[in-house]
């Protein structure tokens, strides 16, 4: 095998080289570039903290760039992991991915982050504005499937994927390989809770994709949440750590002088007496380790359509109740539990990892897959 070839629709960060085993794959002789397209694709506007340049990031700037760049690198030896939306919008550059005959693979790592909305909460928070996007989503979904069938051919040859997402490849959530890393870790003696930060009001990730603008809001969302953490420090006398989202850029002061740590967030909840989450996809982690934890949300939270249903998800799952910062009473909230092992495991095999795979690392899977590839005699 010579080429894998990583093209993203996000700036290059720190999080994307950990989450895709890049720097793991240039150390086992393989050739990697990833091909940063965000430019292209209309998301190089976003504001991303932690970008990083190396020797093997290239910047494609539109079709003919990439037109090109694939003829420099060939098809032959080489296979391409696309992370990137598949839709209507992005279909010239699917259909000039299949026309240079590049074999591309999608790596699903992320499959808690993915909600299926049920026809019942559709109507029930249906508006307006939900409506029309929903007509348009649609539509545009099916002059895609249309699109596909006319010019013969499909997204992905392969699809690697977690949990019981439908794949070709069954694969870990980083998430699950990092809780199997920390478990021998020595444990830190501090006592403290921490909350799941998910960069609420200012996560790029809602105003490029959901079209929700919620800036204006945060001073009032960090305001509720600071005054929520008070209250439960006073009434558990257990300080709280912010794990903060690795896109946010928070002030020191932003949580009144709490600690905001990014990237550590595995650690901080194998060690916290408990856990805050909203519906962040690291709740993964105090199911894992099995930490007492509570659910929480509040007005803001319950704009953000696929946030507040994947909330009531967990919470279904787990046999938890949501508790509402506006509305409940923290003089009667109960101090939170893990949740039981039934629980637990649905979780898991649900979302992070497979009987297939729970043994073995993402390098050494993509490895296997990637030469597999390369040895098929279609190749």
């Amino acid at each position: 095998m010579k080429n894998v070839i990583f093209i993203d629709f996000e700036p290059l960060t720190l999080q994307r080289v950990n989450t895709f085993c890049i720097d793991k794959l240039i150390k086992r002789k393989i050739h990697v570039e990833v091909w940063n397209m965000s430019q292209y694709f209309n998301y190089n506007d976003m504001k991303f903290v932690d970008k990083i340049e190396t020797k093997y990031l290239h910047s494609i700037l539109n079709l003919q760039d990439l037109q090109n760049n694939i003829d420099r690198i060939g098809v032959s030896n080489s296979v391409f992991v696309i992370e990137c939306p598949d839709n209507w919008v992005n279909r010239h550059f699917f259909k000039l991915l299949k026309k240079k005959n590049c074999y591309t693979i999608k790596i699903v790592l992320f499959y808690n982050a993915f909600v299926k909305i049920n026809n019942l909460n559709k109507i029930v928070r249906i508006t307006p504005r939900r409506f029309v996007l929903f007509i348009k989503y649609r539509t545009f979904y099916y002059l895609y499937a249309l699109y596909k069938i006319i010019y013969h051919f499909r997204s992905y040859d392969l699809v690697m994927s977690t949990g019981s997402h439908p794949c070709d490849v069954s694969v870990n959530h980083p998430d699950f390989e990092q809780y199997k890393e920390a478990l021998n870790r020595q444990e830190v003696k501090r006592k403290y809770a921490v909350f799941l930060d998910q960069y609420l009001t200012q996560h790029p990730d809602e105003l490029h994709f959901w079209k929700q603008d919620l800036s204006a809001l945060t001073k009032i969302y960090l305001d509720k949440m600071n005054a929520f953490f008070s209250a439960l420090e006073e009434k558990w006398g257990i300080e709280i750590i912010i794990a903060a989202h690795p896109k946010s850029n928070y002030a020191n002061d932003a949580f009144n002088g709490r600690d905001i740590i990014k990237y550590q967030t595995v650690s901080l909840v194998k060690d916290a007496q408990y856990v805050i989450s909203q519906g962040s996809s690291s709740f993964c982690f105090p199911i894992l380790f099995g930490k007492p934890f509570l659910l929480v949300s509040e007005y803001i939270y319950q704009q953000i359509d696929v946030g507040l249903i994947n909330l009531q998800k967990i919470a279904t799952i787990c046999g938890k109740k949501i508790f509402n910062i506006d509305k409940d009473d923290t003089d009667h909230l109960e101090y939170p539990t893990p949740v039981n092992e039934k629980g637990r495991e649905i979780y898991i095999y649900n979302n992070l990892t497979s009987k297939k795979s729970e043994n073995k690392k993402n390098i050494d899977i993509f490895v296997d897959t990637f030469e597999s590839v390369n040895q098929s005699p279609d190749r």
